[in-house]
């Protein structure tokens, strides 16, 4: 789910980023927190999470991270990347769904600011889509593997 949408229903704050991040980031893990040493990363999405990965981004805003929450990726535009509470909710700032169909819908939808302030966003991220969609689209299987994991180890007693 959204990690905006999280963040706010655990009462926290989303506001306007200073600089959107709009295309092909590198994302990285997150330093991992003393408190968490016995239990972190535990995800196997991360256990072979490529060190020059990067993910579509489309957002202008960000959020204050739950107090609850375990940063698990992070980067340098926007510090809460991706993040965990407990052990069956994440919240992604970044766009694992997308394929490069749903990439050029939306640069073809683009707003004023975009128009004025990245008048060559949509080569930009034309040419980050040949290099990066690939890499994206095997990231977001290895998740959704994990999450299907997850969903089937807690409804084994259920039937």
């Amino acid at each position: 789910m959204g990690a905006q949408l999280i963040a706010r229903a655990f009462g926290r704050q989303v506001y306007r980023h200073q600089t959107p991040e709009l295309g092909f980031s590198p994302l990285h893990l997150a330093e991992r927190p003393a408190t968490a040493a016995s239990h972190w990363p535990e995800e196997p999405w991360l256990q072979n999470c490529p060190a020059n990965l990067h993910i579509m981004q489309w957002h202008f805003d960000t959020f204050e991270l739950p107090e609850q929450a375990e940063l698990l990726m992070t980067n340098n535009a926007c510090k809460n990347q991706v993040y965990r509470i407990g052990h069956k909710v994440y919240g992604f700032q970044c766009h694992l769904e997308v394929t490069p169909e749903v990439v050029m819908g939306w640069l073809s939808e683009k707003d004023d600011w975009i128009a004025a302030n990245r008048p060559h966003l949509s080569e930009q991220v034309q040419a980050q889509l040949s290099e990066y969609a690939e890499q994206s689209a095997e990231f977001a299987q290895q998740v959704a593997q994990a999450w299907m994991a997850l969903v089937a180890n807690s409804t084994q007693g259920l039937a």
